[in-house]
């Protein structure tokens, strides 16, 4: 479904998944006006599965910094 734009937006978010809808959360909280876009219905790609988080399959074959973020999003 075709949406327009606001001219009175503050941040454009892209993708509508779980961390574009918890970022959009948190900056409509701290005052500015958010539009998300998504190509698809909003959390129904990878947000349904995943949410968010980046799990490695095997995360002892990983670069620690791959690790910490990882660990991070969890």
């Amino acid at each position: 479904m075709p949406t327009e734009i606001s001219a009175h937006t503050d941040v454009l978010l892209i993708g509508g998944g779980a961390i574009g809808l918890l970022s959009a959360i948190r900056l409509a909280e701290s005052g500015l006006r958010v539009t998300v876009l998504d190509q698809g219905h909003i959390g129904q790609e990878a947000s349904w599965a995943g949410g968010g988080i980046l799990s490695p399959l095997y995360p002892w074959h990983y670069p620690p910094a791959l690790l910490s973020l990882a660990l991070y999003s969890m």
